[in-house]
């Protein structure tokens, strides 16, 4: 048994580590990319970039921007407590790179861990997931480990800092894809009562995950639900309900 947990450990946490080098390939290119693309702006212009006004309740806007002086990626939600129901996030990219904005539902296991650690739990999720990424990809990127050594680091530090992590888990709940810079992008999903966390595993030039410099954040959903209805595709509505 404790074989098999460790496997679907690895398996998991091999997954999770092909995600976030898959979201890191596309981040040499980013300013390159976003400045050629028509509509994006370039340099500070950048920062005049304002998200569009929501038109109800059931809309979190989220600006993504960048703090040069202090290389910090940082996102700005209009809201970091909301309903639970369908709620739609409108992201817009005020930053010179890509990003993208991702939701992880964290289990009642990472919230008492983090009461017990007197932390809170935006901290103990960089402390015991966040950090321990970045400080075992180190050595990975600059060639002194191979990558089944980088796995074995990174599974076990996760494990002593963070179990909840692999079990029972902290699901991913979606979340706008990858925006580019000056672009807007929005996603509705459905989330239940509880706390989450949100990331951007985009690298910058220098190998540095931006959640690791900024890009992470806490939502609490409440009771309460939203009046927003389940979105529906507009092909499947016309021709297989209408």
């Amino acid at each position: 048994m404790k074989r098999t947990f460790h496997h679907l450990i690895v398996s998991r946490l091999i997954l999770i580590v092909a995600i976030f080098l898959t979201f890191a390939a596309c981040s040499g290119q980013s300013e390159e990319t976003s400045e050629g693309q028509e509509g994006a702006s370039s340099g500070d212009n950048y920062s005049n970039m304002q998200p569009e006004s929501a038109d109800n309740d059931s809309i979190v806007q989220v600006i993504a921007t960048y703090n040069p002086t202090e290389n910090r990626h940082l996102f700005e939600i209009s809201n970091d407590e909301i309903f639970s129901g369908w709620t739609t996030f409108r992201f817009s990219n005020a930053s010179p790179s890509d990003h993208f904005f991702l939701i992880f539902k964290a289990p009642e296991e990472a919230i008492a861990a983090a009461d017990a650690a007197n932390e809170p739990l935006l901290d103990h999720w960089y402390n015991s997931v966040t950090a321990p990424f970045q400080e075992e990809y180190n050595p990975y990127v600059i060639g002194d480990i191979e990558y089944g050594e980088f796995v074995d680091n990174l599974v076990a530090s996760i494990i002593e800092k963070g179990p909840w992590f692999f079990d029972p888990g902290a699901p991913a709940m979606g979340g706008p894809g990858f925006t580019s810079a000056g672009k807007t992008s929005e996603t509705t999903v459905n989330l239940t009562t509880g706390q989450y966390i949100v990331e951007c595993y985009v690298k910058d030039e220098n190998e540095i995950f931006h959640s690791y410099i900024g890009m992470l954040e806490h939502l609490t959903v409440t009771d309460e639900e939203s009046e927003k209805s389940e979105p529906q595709d507009e092909y499947y509505a016309e021709y297989f309900i209408n």
